[in-house]
């Protein structure tokens, strides 16, 4: 028996509620030591966190090339060959970053970034860390184990926040050191559960893994690189152009109000491939999903933004202190593209299901070529609040755009033929 766009969304919202909770809870431990930590660091350090964090998105999304998308869709036995190929990606990517963190980067370029590299062991565990973690994650949706996996989300938040509070660790090293003790853990407990099948693996298995799933690489690769590239060049140009005083306060306020609509998203993201994929080999259109989720996410963001706009002041500053900046305009023009974005995010693995990756990438591409051309001209010639002002309306229009393409897509029913691999030998 079919079952209806309704049941589907009921499975859909309690796989994502289970995974949201985890991720709740992680906001949860990182909020109640937000107060105490936006008083025991300064603004500066908060910007270093900032640009740390840029990095960081773009390693969960490129770390492991994109094949640990493959996992909730490829057959049983290929399933460890595809973490195990995660693990090698992440670490080779690693010891590369550690290298390249001695090159001499001051003498072609100043930007407060090249900070970072003064301590290459944490960049080399932020990018095995943060790959392994979303590789872990992955593994986690294909086998249905949303309580593990809000489990590792809760670890998260909750190392990051007891770390930080302990001056020995500090903002950076907390970060990192939260995301590899869930990353390597979990991933030593399924090298251990499927050790059988790993003793077994060898380079050319791995190598025709590599192979059969390089759709995976060739088509989502390029479009997360530049959709993550993108969205932290607003970060890095503000770093750049107005120090990094101003991308600390830019960035605490962004994490603070977008946190609600931010873990529903991600957690959304995870589930939703699954369910997309579930509808997708049954020949349905994934359309009415999409509908519906899009009515709740919009109307979330809606009501979010208006809670924003008459109490965000005067919560923010008493949650984060004197120092931080927490008029109405500046919480309302950051909240704004942060609730877009997390509106349209999670809908976009639709384009996955359906095999319509080009869209993607098209749109991607797109996204990245106004991001580096508009935003630098944008803060070569204007202030730092009319620059957050065209940085917003850049990303609405953007946004809107995509969630267009994602409508169009998602009518289309039939199972994706693009990323169909061939067997593993």
């Amino acid at each position: 028996m079919t079952p209806s766009p309704a049941a589907a969304l009921f499975r859909l919202a309690k796989n994502t509620g289970l995974v949201a909770l985890g991720t709740a809870m992680g906001h949860v431990f990182v909020l109640a030591s937000t107060p105490f930590l936006s008083r025991l660091y300064s603004t500066d350090q908060f910007g270093e966190l900032a640009l740390l964090l840029s990095i960081s998105g773009i390693v969960l999304a490129a770390g492991c090339l994109r094949y640990e998308m493959a996992l909730p869709g490829a057959e049983e036995r290929a399933a460890v060959p595809i973490f195990m190929l995660c693990g090698v990606i992440a670490a080779s990517l690693a010891i590369l970053a550690f290298c390249a963190c001695f090159l001499p980067w001051h003498r072609w370029f100043d930007h407060p970034i090249l900070q970072l590299i003064r301590e290459p062991w944490l960049v080399a565990g932020l990018v095995v860390g943060t790959a392994m973690f979303q590789a872990v994650a992955a593994f986690l949706v294909r086998e249905g184990r949303f309580a593990p996996l809000a489990a590792l989300r809760t670890s998260q938040g909750f190392l990051y926040a007891m770390l930080a509070i302990l001056p020995l660790f500090g903002l950076l090293w907390s970060y990192v050191l939260s995301f590899l003790a869930g990353g390597l853990v979990l991933s030593g407990w399924v090298y251990w559960k499927h050790r059988a099948q790993t003793r077994s693996s060898s380079p050319g298995m791995l190598l025709a893994t590599a192979r059969d799933y390089k759709r995976f690489p060739i088509y989502l690769l390029p479009g997360i690189v530049l959709d993550m590239v993108g969205l932290s060049v607003c970060v890095w140009i503000i770093s750049a152009m107005y120090g990094l005083s101003q991308v600390g306060q830019y960035s605490q306020i962004q994490r603070l109000i977008g946190a609600p609509m931010l873990l529903i998203s991600a957690s959304l993201s995870q589930a939703m491939l699954k369910h997309a994929s579930d509808e997708q080999r049954a020949r349905r259109p994934v359309w009415p999903l999409v509908k519906n989720l899009a009515l709740i996410l919009g109307a979330c963001c809606l009501a979010l933004l208006i809670v924003m706009f008459f109490f965000g002041s005067w919560g923010l500053h008493h949650f984060l202190g004197p120092k931080w900046r927490v008029d109405t305009f500046f919480v309302c023009i950051i909240a704004l593209p942060v609730f877009v974005r997390s509106s349209v995010s999670p809908l976009s693995t639709v384009l996955i299901t359906t095999g319509r990756l080009r869209h993607a990438l098209i749109w991607q591409v797109c996204f990245f070529v106004t991001s580096v051309s508009i935003l630098p001209w944008l803060a070569a010639h204007t202030s730092f609040d009319r620059f957050l002002l065209g940085y917003a309306v850049h990303q609405c229009v953007l946004y809107l755009i995509y969630f267009l393409i994602i409508r169009h897509d998602s009518k289309v029913p039939g199972p994706s033929t693009e990323l169909v691999s061939e067997p593993i030998e």
